[in-house]
């Protein structure tokens, strides 16, 4: 209820900042490439406002792209890793066989009989 009382209070001070600033007016310089007069302060204050809500939506898909490329890297640095771990375990099992199966090899004396 009082998020309900202090959001009609803030549009009435909105409501009331914007009917009292209509009838000012201002020259607006587009980069030096026109000069346009007599534009609304108001109208200027809006378009300078939505500008800025496009630029920080850029900036937020930039870094939503930065985060999720680190991601994917972390997650590659990690599978390469446990591969490395895996074929450790391979090479130490191929040289565990060979060795077992070099002793099996080794020819056996006869123990002669008495």
């Amino acid at each position: 209820m009082i998020r309900i009382i202090v959001s009609v209070i803030l549009l009435v001070l909105l409501a009331a900042l914007v009917s009292l600033n209509l009838a000012y007016t201002t020259t607006v310089d587009l980069l030096g490439i026109s000069l346009i007069e007599n534009v609304s302060v108001v109208a200027v204050s809006a378009l300078s406002f939505a500008f800025g809500i496009v630029y920080s939506l850029f900036i937020y898909y930039g870094s939503y792209r930065h985060s999720k490329a680190k991601r994917q890297l972390a997650d590659k640095v990690r599978n390469i890793k446990e591969r490395g771990k895996q074929l450790d375990v391979r090479e130490a099992e191929t040289e565990r066989i060979a060795v077992s199966t070099a002793d099996n090899s080794k020819p056996q004396t006869v123990m002669p009989l008495d």
